[in-house]
Order: C-alpha cells, then sequence, then structure tokens
C-alpha cells in the first residue's frame, strides 16, 4: 500500500469497518471497498503546480531538488578560515533542468570560497533562482551546510490553499474513476490531508462554506495525515 491508503485503511478501521477488501478488482480503482458496496479512493492532498493540462505535486520537484543540492553542497570541501557556511535557497517554477542549473550553482558557490572576503551573501542564479550564503554559528567538517529551501510556489492562506487542492484533486480522481462508477452504488474520496493536517472546527466549517459537494461522490472525508482518528467530512 501507498503511504496514503495505509492511513485510510487504519481510518476506516478505526471507525469500525470490518468488511474491508484492498483492490478488490486489482489495479484499478476503487482502492478499497467497504461492505460489497461502498467504493472508496484514497488521495493524498498536497499542494500542486498546474501548468497547462498538467498537474504537479510540489515534492515531485522539490524533494529530488533539495537531494541534488545537498549532495553538491557537501562535495565542495572542508572550511577555509576557520568558518562553515549555511546555504539557503529560493525557487520559483519552472526551474531548469539540473544540468543547466548545477554549474551554474557550483560555479557561484565555488566562487565564493575562493573571495577574497566572505561575508553574508544573496547570489541570483537567473530570475527564478536565489542563494543565501550565511555563517554558520560553529564550524562543522564542511565549508558550506544545506539550510533552508524555500518553494516559492508552496505556501499561501491555508484554507485558500486547501479549497484550490481540493478543486484539483477531485477533478483528478473524478476522470480516474469515471469508467469504474457504473460498478458500485456509492463512491467515497477519503484525503490524506498534508495541508491543514485536519483544520479545527471553525476552519472545517469555513471549508464546507466554500466547498459544495461534487458530482460523483458520495462522500469526501480529510484524514489528518499525522493522526488517522482526526477527521472531518466536506
Amino acid at each position: 500500500m501507498k503511504i496514503s491508503e495505509r492511513l485510510v485503511d487504519d481510518f476506516l478501521a478505526y471507525r469500525g469497518y470490518r468488511d474491508v477488501v484492498y483492490e478488490p478488482d486489482g489495479e484499478v480503482p476503487p482502492d478499497f471497498l467497504l461492505d460489497g458496496r461502498i467504493a472508496v479512493e484514497a488521495r493524498r492532498l498536497n499542494q500542486n503546480y498546474k501548468t497547462g493540462a498538467h498537474t504537479q505535486g510540489l515534492e515531485k520537484l522539490r524533494i529530488p531538488l533539495q537531494c541534488k543540492i545537498k549532495k553538491l553542497v557537501l562535495s565542495l570541501g572542508p572550511p577555509t578560515q576557520g568558518a562553515s557556511w549555511f546555504v539557503g535557497f529560493r525557487f520559483r517554477r519552472p526551474v531548469e533542468r539540473w544540468k543547466k542549473l548545477e554549474p551554474k550553482l557550483h560555479g557561484a558557490l565555488k566562487g565564493f570560497i575562493t573571495g577574497a572576503t566572505h561575508t553574508e551573501t544573496r547570489l541570483k542564479i537567473g530570475n527564478r533562482f536565489e542563494v543565501r550564503i550565511s555563517r554558520a554559528s560553529d564550524l562543522r567538517s564542511t565549508f558550506y551546510v544545506l539550510g533552508h529551501t524555500t518553494d516559492r510556489n508552496a505556501g499561501g492562506w491555508e484554507i485558500s490553499e486547501m479549497e484550490k487542492n481540493l478543486r484539483i484533486c477531485i477533478s483528478d480522481k473524478m476522470k480516474k474513476i469515471a469508467k469504474f462508477k457504473p460498478k458500485y452504488p456509492v463512491w467515497w474520496l477519503v484525503f490524506e490531508d498534508r495541508i491543514g493536517y485536519g483544520l479545527d472546527g471553525f476552519d472545517q466549517k469555513r471549508l464546507r462554506e466554500l466547498m459544495c459537494l461534487p458530482p460523483h461522490w458520495d462522500k469526501i472525508i480529510l484524514v489528518d495525515a499525522q493522526n488517522h482518528t482526526r477527521a472531518f467530512e466536506l
């Protein structure tokens, strides 16, 4: 099972469902079948970047990019002049391909190392990528230490981000179940909520006021990604 499916499985068990079948029809919708008649689809609710007809979770780029940057940063040798330096990054999509971005970053970071003086510095790598270099409070084994990475496509007011990304995720799932829907009379969509993490009662009410139950779904449930016992329905 995927992480989101495992969370939903735990949630269903907590809610007392015993007749639960995982992937009753194989690797096609639904993810679960309850009591032989309720089809349940699981999905992570995350922040997404939409370009044209394509949608991608922000972590799809951010996590691999952070790993590549960390490897580059730590490869640039030991500290000089008795100090190590944090390197933080800010970026906005679309980001250049790594084979083009990597030599630019390498050159900028290497240039700082070989510079005559070392002070806090900000460097722009094109118009969508920025590097911030600041002195670490203690000496490390490497000249550079990976600092904070800011994804400028992320963030925003929590409720508006949830509304926007719910619409994207619900639409994606509706397309995926369309041809399978006639097989079962009832369909639920259960989210692993990685934006609001369940919300409090006041914000749940506000979100419901912004969203209406869309076609294809008899129930939409958001489960706190950190606690499968905390959930609410739209």
